[in-house]
């Protein structure tokens, strides 16, 4: 079965707001985020609580999707309960409507390559690239079973895990060839 994204999430823009010294909530921008998503753990409260913003307040589970730009990615949003972040306006997020659909899975299928570029292709503005809400709206999602999903989502993770360790070896092996290599020298 197929969904159109619309029908399984519903879609906010994030917001702008001026960032102050010493806010009392987060705001996320795609700086705040490494090249996998992951959201960086040194942030600080940026902007001051204004009860206008308490529909754009972010709850765990949301998905965050960087939509202007050259960086394009989704995450999940998993900030403890107890702190308050909002989306900045590079952002779409997206809460799900339905309890048959994992986020991790929406997640994945976003983070695709093949459907970043299909939704690259088609994106507006030149020179900040953006991919508008209805291109997100519109986009076609396979949905399988949940116990599918549930497995596509693990061995995406042992893939990303997989490559974490490949880059530590990496890591490791250079460091001790070019200790030999010192060593050789002296």
């Amino acid at each position: 079965m197929n969904l159109s994204l619309k029908n399984i999430v519903s879609i906010q823009s994030g917001i702008y707001c001026p960032t102050v010294p010493d806010g009392d909530t987060y705001y996320l921008q795609v700086k705040d985020f490494d090249a996998n998503g992951t959201l960086s753990d040194v942030l600080q409260p940026s902007i001051i609580y204004k009860d206008k913003q308490q529909k754009h307040l972010l709850q765990i589970g949301d998905l965050l999707f960087a939509s202007k730009g050259t960086t394009n990615f989704c995450t999940i949003y998993n900030m403890e309960a107890d702190k308050k972040a909002v989306a900045s306006s590079a952002f779409f997020v997206l809460r799900m409507q339905s309890t048959n659909i994992l986020p991790a899975y929406i997640c994945w299928f976003l983070n695709l390559p093949a459907t970043l570029q299909m939704l690259r292709e088609n994106e507006r503005g030149r020179i900040t690239p953006i991919i508008t809400k209805s291109m997100i709206e519109e986009l076609n999602i396979p949905i399988p079973s949940i116990e599918v999903q549930d497995i596509i989502i693990n061995i995406n993770q042992l893939q990303e895990e997989e490559e974490e360790l490949h880059k530590a070896i990496y890591s490791r092996k250079k460091l001790l060839t070019n200790k030999l290599l010192i060593k050789a020298i002296k």
